[in-house]
């Protein structure tokens, strides 16, 4: 997997992209342990999400589920 992350300033939102992730699997992404969003990797592998870039956010994570998004 590769994890890419982009912004303008440390104020603004942060972009992040995932690659050489499984096509069409369903993954579901913590903030500080907490479940939040889940996403399906695109045909390519590829999941993009943005994040409030703050002091509370400490831990970002995107695990693979047995369930489809819906």
């Amino acid at each position: 997997m590769s994890w890419n992350e982009t912004f303008k300033s440390l104020e603004n939102n942060v972009s992040h992209e995932l690659h050489y992730l499984k096509a069409n699997k369903a993954y579901q992404l913590f903030i500080n342990g907490r479940a939040r969003q889940k996403y399906t990797a695109d045909i390519n592998g590829i999941i993009r999400f943005d994040c409030a870039n703050n002091k509370k956010v400490l831990k970002i994570q995107l695990l693979v589920t047995d369930s489809a998004v819906r």
